[in-house]
C-alpha cells in the first residue's frame, strides 16, 4: 500500500487480496476524505498469492500473480502525490473487535517484470446448482496411508452467497455415512466448513478450526454423496467415483477431489479435478501452483503384448511450446512405490514425445487392465493418470488427438511418433461404438478422466472434402445450468 499520509482518509493506491470472494483487486482512494474504489479480479492464491504495486510518477498499477514471474494488471488510476510517500504492508479483519493475521513472504523491489496473460485451469468456486448457494467443494474419500494410522477423510462444503447460512438440522449422507449438522450451525458467506470423520486429526495435521464432526461410517471409492435441508428436501448429489470419468488420480494417491468447474454442476464429473497437490486444501481457498511439468501427459500405453517383437510401452507427450525437463519424473502403477523415477538429464521437446518400454520402466504392465501414473520429482502432485481396461493382444491405448482429453484403443501403434487416427473403437463403460469403415474411427469423443483439467465435452465430427478425405473438427457442447 502507497499512502499520501497516515491520516484516516488519506489518498492511497493499494494492491490487496481477500480470502473471500473478492480475491486480489486494485483498491484506491482520490480525492482524500473520498470512497474508495476498486477495480479488477484476481484468484486468492493463498498460499501463492503474489502481489506487485509500481507507481510511474503519478500513475499507480496493480498487479497479481499465480507464481511471481508473469503478471495481470489489476487496475490503474492517476492520483497526485508528493514524491515522498508512506509504503507499507496493510492488514485489516474489517471488525474492530477482532485481530487477524498475514504472512508476507520474498518482499522485494522489481525491474523489468512481465505482464501477460495467465491461464487459470479452474472456474473460480461458486454456486453449482440453483437449489442451493451451499457447494459441496472437495472431497477425500481415499487418504494416502499414514505410518501413524491417521484418518483423513473429510468432505468440504462452502457457502458460494456473501451471507451467512443456517444449516442446523441439514443432513450430509452416503451410502454408508450420515451426518446431521448440530443447532446452531452457522456458515458465514464465502466460507469453508470441513465434516471430517476425525475432527481432531483434521484439526492437527492441517491446522484448521473450521472443522465439525465425525461423521458416523467411512467413505467408499464409489458413492453418492447427498445434502439436504432440514426438511428433508434434497440440495446437491455428487455421485463420484474412482472410475473415469470421474478423476481417478483421486483414489488412495493423497489427492482429493475439488469442485474445480462449477457451471457443469455437481453431478457432472467435467465439474471435478485433483486436488491442485497431494493432501488436498481443507477448509480453504484451492490453490493453484504453476508448473511447466503440467504440459506433459501420459499419451499411449501398450501392456499387452504376445509377440516379443512388439514390447510393451508407456509414452509421454509434451503438449507446450517449451522444452520441459522431466529428470527425477516417476512413472509407476502403484502410487505407493517409485517404480520408475526418469534419470537425470531427461528432456521432452516441444509437442514431443518420450516412449519407455518395460525394460526401462522396471516393471511389468498389466494387460488385463490398471492405472498408470506421473508424477512430479517431489511426490507433491500426480501430473497424469491414464485408466485402461484389459487390452487386446497389441493394441495400445492412448488420446486421440495426440495430448487430447480422449483416449482410445489406437488403431495402431506409434511409440515416441504422432499418430494420425484412432481406432473404430471407442473405451468402454458408454454404450456407444462408430464404425472404423464409416468415420475412419473418428467416433463421438469420451472423456479419458486424466488427472488434468478435464475438456467441456467436445465431439468430433466428419466432413468429406470433394477428394473423399475426411477431416474433422471440434463441436463444442456447452454446460447446461442446472
Amino acid at each position: 500500500m502507497a499512502r499520501e499520509t497516515l491520516d484516516p482518509g488519506a489518498r492511497f493506491a493499494a494492491a490487496l487480496a481477500t480470502p473471500a470472494m473478492s480475491g486480489c483487486f486494485f483498491e484506491w482512494r482520490d480525492p482524500a476524505s473520498s470512497t474508495a474504489n476498486s477495480a479488477g479480479a484476481f484468484p486468492a492464491n493463498y498460499p501463492n498469492t503474489w502481489l506487485r504495486l509500481q507507481r510511474s510518477g503519478n500513475t499507480f498499477n496493480g498487479y497479481a500473480s499465480f507464481d511471481g514471474q508473469t503478471w495481470v494488471l489489476l487496475g490503474s488510476d492517476t492520483i497526485s502525490m508528493p514524491t515522498q510517500i508512506y509504503l507499507g504492508l496493510a492488514v485489516s479483519s474489517h471488525n474492530s473487535a477482532q485481530g487477524t493475521s498475514a504472512q508476507f513472504l520474498n518482499i522485494a523491489s522489481l525491474t523489468n517484470a512481465v505482464t501477460g496473460a495467465v491461464v487459470i485451469a479452474h472456474e473460480p468456486i461458486g454456486p453449482c446448482s440453483r437449489r442451493t448457494a451451499i457447494v459441496i467443494s472437495e472431497i477425500m474419500y481415499k487418504p494416502a496411508p499414514r505410518a501413524d494410522g491417521v484418518n483423513l477423510e473429510f468432505i468440504e462444503l462452502y457457502n458460494s452467497n456473501p451471507w451467512f447460512q443456517d444449516l442446523s438440522g441439514y443432513q450430509l449422507t452416503g451410502v454408508n455415512m450420515t451426518y446431521t449438522f448440530p443447532p446452531g450451525t452457522l456458515l458465514a458467506g464465502g466460507a469453508y466448513l470441513v465434516v471430517a470423520a476425525s475432527p481432531q486429526s483434521i484439526q492437527s495435521v492441517y491446522g484448521i478450526t473450521n472443522v465439525v464432526g465425525p461423521y458416523e461410517g467411512t467413505l467408499k471409492h464409489v458413492d453418492s454423496l447427498q445434502v439436504s435441508a432440514a426438511g428433508g428436501g434434497i440440495l446437491l448429489t455428487v455421485p463420484y467415483s474412482n472410475v473415469r470419468p470421474w478423476p481417478v488420480a483421486a483414489d488412495g494417491t493423497g489427492h482429493s477431489i475439488v469442485l474445480a468447474n462449477p457451471t457443469y454442476g455437481e453431478g457432472d464429473p467435467h465439474a471435478w479435478d485433483i486436488s491442485d497437490a497431494v493432501g488436498g486444501s481443507p477448509g480453504r481457498v484451492e490453490a493453484f501452483h504453476p508448473s511447466p511439468l503440467r504440459n506433459v501427459v501420459i499419451n499411449e500405453v501398450l501392456a499387452h503384448s504376445e509377440n516379443p517383437a512388439v514390447p510393451r510401452f508407456v509414452e509421454l507427450y509434451n503438449h507446450s511450446n517449451q522444452t520441459n525437463d522431466l529428470s527425477g519424473c516417476i512413472l509407476t502403477d502403484d502410487t505407493a512405490t517409485n517404480k520408475c523415477v526418469l534419470p537425470s538429464g531427461t528432456f521432452i521437446g516441444p509437442r514431443g514425445f518420450l516412449s519407455f518400454n518395460e525394460s526401462q520402466l522396471g516393471f511389468v504392465l498389466n494387460g488385463a487392465g490398471e492405472t498408470v501414473y506421473l508424477i512430479k520429482p517431489d511426490g507433491s502432485r500426480v501430473l497424469d493418470a491414464m485408466q485402461f481396461e484389459a487390452q487386446a493382444d497389441g493394441v495400445s491405448y492412448g488420446r486421440w488427438p495426440d495430448g487430447g482429453g480422449d483416449c482410445y484403443p489406437l488403431a495402431s501403434r506409434t511409440p515416441g511418433t504422432n499418430r494420425r487416427w484412432a481406432s473404430g473403437r471407442r473405451s468402454s463403460g458408454t454404450g456407444i461404438s462408430h464404425s472404423a469403415a464409416a468415420d475412419h474411427g473418428v467416433p463421438i469423443a469420451a472423456n479419458c478422466s486424466t488427472s488434468g483439467p478435464p475438456t467441456r465435452s467436445w465431439a468430433l465430427f466428419r466432413t468429406i472434402l470433394p477428394t473423399g478425405e475426411p477431416t474433422c473438427g471440434p463441436c463444442r457442447t456447452l454446460p447446461i445450468w442446472r
